[in-house]
């Protein structure tokens, strides 16, 4: 009887928890048995998540053996993002990433972020009513969409323009004291090269590799002091992490683009924050390893609405080095140009020096006569 309650605790309270927890805290002969009973149940969508996770934990025992930490905890994090959960219907994925391109087209990007957040609650199987079907009346401001009408709640510090969210943060509010860093994002990378064309899967470790390194060659407290800032709160895990949710499979290639403004501000629309106001983050563009050069977006912009407030593109030379130190001097030389020649040399041109009244000199008599010189 005490088995059968300890089993009955285990199946309905640790259980459960367990399917949530990231598949790295499987053995590899556990993930094996998993993956036997998912066949067994015919979930396909589950077989091909623990095919995974177990090419995954094969990888991840041969990197401990050889002694490459480097790459074991690029493979860890991998399996810390798996997850187990149904397969979308890919039609219907399909259909709101074609809706989602023609959004973003059209510049309605409010409509894009909740196209975007309705094929996300798809992936992770929560998905109810689909949000273009959504009509509600809450104050805010109305996107007329083919089947309904989106209202969203407009945040205070913004205003509503052509039925969009704009936010009354300018320019010059990114020389004031508060801002939330969020951090390196890779999502819209790309690495240009034609002897690496196809090799994704190797040298996607380098990613958490650059950004760990920046942050130590750049501290959080280094860049908020940099950039004047009293108030610098860090806010990294999301969007230095998003990557692996919507980087391209084929980011490595022979010849590639700068990003654009609606690229950039679609891509905005995704991030998720519990702070207001003034945000910050840097987007790597490209890796040019053809050219030797390296393009870094610095992006400010409104935590509220999601929208730009300002955007600087930065390119450096990049001299040949090993992958790790060429590219992540390329981040560094990038951040440290825009400081200089841009965000503090338009901070001096445009800092307002208090005038001050002429101090009035009363004039001395000369002990023998004569004028004194002032």
């Amino acid at each position: 009887m005490k088995n059968i309650l300890l089993l009955s605790v285990f199946f309905f309270l640790i259980f459960p928890i367990m399917a949530q927890n990231p598949l790295s805290s499987y053995s590899l002969q556990e993930l094996t048995q998993k993956r036997a009973e998912a066949e067994a149940s015919k979930s396909t969508s589950k077989v091909a998540v623990y095919d995974e996770a177990i090419k995954l934990k094969k990888e991840l025992n041969a990197a401990l053996k050889v002694e490459d930490y480097e790459k074991a905890e690029v493979l860890k994090e991998k399996l810390k993002n798996l997850k187990i959960t149904d397969a979308p219907s890919s039609s219907k994925s399909k259909e709101l990433q074609d809706a989602i391109a023609k959004a973003v087209a059209n510049e309605d990007f409010e409509k894009a972020a909740a196209l975007k957040k309705e094929l996300e609650a798809l992936k992770n199987g929560t998905s109810k009513t689909p949000v273009s079907k959504v009509s509600t009346t809450t104050t805010g401001t109305n996107s007329a969409t083919s089947k309904g009408t989106i209202t969203t709640q407009v945040p205070e510090n913004t205003t509503s323009q052509n039925d969009k969210l704009v936010s009354v943060l300018t320019q010059k509010d990114i020389y004031g004291t508060s801002a939330t860093w969020m951090g390196i994002d890779f999502s819209l990378f790309n690495f240009l090269s034609i002897k690496k064309s196809g090799e994704e899967e190797l040298h996607i470790k380098y990613i958490p590799i650059w950004q760990k390194l920046f942050s130590k060659e750049i501290p959080d407290e280094k860049l908020g002091k940099w950039l004047s800032k009293t108030n610098f709160v860090s806010d990294c895990n999301y969007s230095e992490n998003l990557y692996t949710q919507t980087l391209n499979r084929k980011w490595i290639l022979s010849n590639g683009n700068s990003l654009t403004n609606d690229q950039i501000q679609a891509h905005l629309q995704t991030y998720k924050s519990n702070n207001h106001g003034l945000g910050l983050v840097l987007l790597p563009g490209l890796f040019d390893e053809i050219t030797a050069r390296v393009s870094l977006y610095v992006v400010w912009f409104d935590l509220d609405t999601r929208t730009i407030v300002h955007l600087q593109e930065i390119s450096v030379k990049s001299p040949p080095s090993t992958m790790t130190a060429r590219w992540l001097n390329g981040l560094v030389e990038s951040t440290k140009k825009y400081v200089d020649d841009y965000f503090k040399k338009y901070q001096r041109e445009n800092m307002v020096i208090e005038k001050k009244e002429p101090v009035e000199r009363t004039q001395k008599k000369p002990a023998s006569g004569g004028l004194i010189r002032n």
